[in-house]
C-alpha cells in the first residue's frame, strides 16, 4: 500500500496555483475518491491534494467521475466545496447524466415531457447544487446564459428544460441577492 508517511502538509488558501499532480497519483486519488462515494463511505484525506489544476485534466480531458449518479454529485459538490470541481461537474458530468435520464424516459415510451416541466428531483437537486457551488450564480445575466444557459439548452432531451430551470434558479439567487442588498456570500 502506499505509505502517507510523507504527506505535504496542509497548504494556505492560495495554493491552487500548486503545480498539478503526476498523473498516476491523479489517477489513484480519483479511484479511491469514486470507491468511497459508490461505497457510502467517508471521502478519502487524499482528495484535498487535487488542485483546481487537476480537477481541470481529471474531467475536462479525462473521463475520471464519469459513472456519478446525481447523489454523488451533490455530495462532491457539498463536501469539497471547489467552484471549479463544481462548474466542470456542470459542464462536463450533468450533461451525461440529462442524457442517460432521457434515454430511460424514452424507454419507457412516455413521450417528450414539456420544456417547462421541471426535472426529476434527483436532477434538479444536483442543478440546483451545482449552481450554487460554482459560483456562477454571481455572473451578469448575459455571461450566465452563454456559461450554463445555452450549453444545456443544446444538450438534446432534457436540456431545454434544465435551461429553462437554471435560468429560474438564477432569477431567485438575483433576486434574494438584491433583497440582501449588494454583495456578501452566502
Amino acid at each position: 500500500g502506499m505509505s502517507s508517511a510523507a504527506e505535504p502538509p496542509a497548504q494556505p488558501e492560495g495554493a491552487n496555483t500548486a503545480p498539478s499532480l503526476e498523473a498516476e497519483t491523479r489517477a489513484e486519488i480519483l479511484l479511491e475518491l469514486e470507491q468511497a462515494l459508490l461505497n457510502g463511505a467517508d471521502l478519502p484525506l487524499s482528495t484535498a491534494r487535487l488542485h483546481r489544476t487537476d480537477w481541470r485534466e481529471a474531467l475536462g480531458a479525462g473521463n475520471a467521475l464519469d459513472a456519478l449518479a446525481p447523489v454523488h454529485m451533490v455530495r462532491l459538490s457539498r463536501e469539497l466545496q471547489s467552484e471549479v470541481l463544481s462548474q466542470l461537474l456542470l459542464s462536463r458530468r450533468f450533461p451525461r447524466l440529462l442524457r442517460c435520464e432521457a434515454a430511460q424516459r424514452v424507454d419507457l415510451a412516455w413521450g417528450p415531457p414539456s420544456d417547462t416541466e421541471p426535472l426529476p428531483g434527483a436532477l434538479s437537486d444536483v442543478l440546483l447544487e451545482l449552481l450554487h457551488a460554482s459560483g456562477l450564480l454571481r455572473l451578469p445575466a448575459a455571461e450566465f446564459d452563454r456559461q450554463v444557459t445555452t450549453p444545456l439548452h443544446n444538450i438534446p432531451g432534457l436540456g431545454r428544460r434544465a435551461a429553462a430551470q437554471a435560468a429560474l434558479i438564477y432569477c431567485a439567487a438575483a433576486s434574494s441577492q438584491a433583497e440582501r442588498g449588494t454583495g456578501g456570500e452566502a
